[in-house]
């Protein structure tokens, strides 16, 4: 589904070796499951059966989670240009209240309520406040781990269905659990083709292997930016949940064996020429400490030609489109980062975001993507799966309301 298009620099035979043993580690090891996921059965059969209980009762949805529980589902509503989705992603009240106040008929509402530990504290507020501002429809499920939790007894005291996020796959991996494919089936989007996707990712070994290479290079390199710039508008959301699974994965303080952690890059996220007005001069000319990946969908960058021309420096595109224009301005970008001695590569995929390939592209994508972060971290014996350092400031937060003031 997607390809290597480009690169800067050739892999050494014995790291693309190392990245390959690090990945057929990851695949092969028991202890977390997102790469089994595809194979779990029970999984895309419960999301399929409720959702089609709730179909044709339901014009809105609204989603209640945070981070790893709401994302991947922003990335396909975006990616796929669904409209109908309210995310209470955040504890802002002022989001909040706009975001109630844009409900339509909330007899014809679905509310899923979504967190792996059911404790999030922001989740958890937001349910409380859609509690005490409004009513419920009779479309009210739960998605957390099978375990008793605050979240889970609520929905059992309700009489809510309930889905299940597997204890061995973390809230950042869960995208392909039913965090993201009971929305999606609920949507009406084709789960068979999320599944073929992400079987076809864990089938692309070679591929895997080559971009965990490149991203080891670019550490050994000092480059301590990854620049992910994604050719399309509707990438925003793609890059936040990118930029989360790198983040909370790669950078931690210990290794395995509780020695100073080897130093992984921060993520930053551009958006296709958009941001080639508000950052590329300083990547063009600032520090050489970043690596870039450039993603390409080729179906962007087709259109209907431009007839006529009215101002002298649109002449030239003539018998050309717009979409040419897109592609141009990514090839001559990435041209450019390069003649200043900035490394880089190309992703690319065929595949149309205007129709059913766009749910196996995103299939794959997100399983793609989890592999090389979690075949990364294997390499340099990092723990890609725990976030201890996001637990700090959650414990302070607490602590802030039983401090008498």
């Amino acid at each position: 589904m997607f390809s290597i298009q480009s690169q800067s620099s050739a892999i050494p035979a014995s790291l693309l070796e190392q990245s390959r043993e690090s990945l057929k580690k990851i695949l092969n090891q028991t202890e977390w499951g997102f790469a089994q996921i595809p194979r779990r059965s029970s999984l895309w059969s419960d999301c399929e059966a409720l959702a089609q209980q709730w179909r044709g009762n339901v014009d809105q949805i609204v989603l209640i989670g945070t981070g790893g529980s709401s994302l991947g589902v922003q990335v396909i509503t975006e990616m796929l240009g669904i409209l109908n989705v309210i995310y209470i992603d955040n504890v802002d009240p002022l989001h909040f209240q706009n975001q109630i106040e844009s409900l339509q008929d909330v007899k014809r509402t679905g509310w899923i309520v979504t967190s792996k530990s059911g404790s999030t504290i922001e989740t958890l507020c937001a349910l409380e406040m859609v509690l005490q501002v409004t009513s419920l429809s009779s479309y009210v499920a739960v998605i957390s781990e099978k375990r008793k939790n605050s979240l889970t007894e609520w929905a059992q005291k309700n009489s809510y269905p309930q889905l299940e996020i597997p204890e061995d796959v973390g809230g950042r991996y869960s995208i392909l659990s039913p965090v993201g494919m009971f929305p999606a089936a609920l949507l009406g989007l084709d789960l068979s083709l999320f599944r073929q996707g992400a079987e076809e990712a864990l089938k692309s070994e070679e591929l895997i292997a080559q971009l965990i290479a490149q991203t080891l290079m670019s550490f050994e390199r000092n480059e301590w930016v990854t620049v992910f710039w994604i050719y399309a508008s509707r990438g925003l959301s793609l890059g936040r949940w990118i930029q989360q699974l790198w983040a909370e994965s790669l950078g931690k303080e210990q290794d395995v064996k509780g020695n100073p952690a080897p130093r992984t890059s921060t993520p930053f996220i551009a958006i296709g020429t958009t941001d080639q007005h508000s950052t590329l001069q300083q990547m063009m000319e600032g520090s050489r400490d970043k690596f870039y990946w450039f993603i390409r969908f080729s179906s962007l960058e087709k259109s209907e030609p431009f007839r006529s021309a009215h101002f002298p420096e649109t002449e030239y595109l003539k018998g050309h489109s717009m979409g040419e224009l897109f592609a141009a301005e990514a090839k001559a970008t990435q041209l450019a980062l390069e003649h200043k001695g900035r490394e880089s590569l190309c992703l690319q995929t065929q595949a149309s975001l205007q129709s059913h390939a766009g749910e196996k592209a995103l299939g794959f994508f997100f399983m793609m993507m989890e592999l090389v972060v979690a075949g990364v971290a294997q390499h340099l014996g990092i723990n890609a799966f725990n976030q201890p350092g996001v637990e700090l400031g959650k414990r302070l937060a607490r602590e802030h309301f039983k401090t008498p003031s």
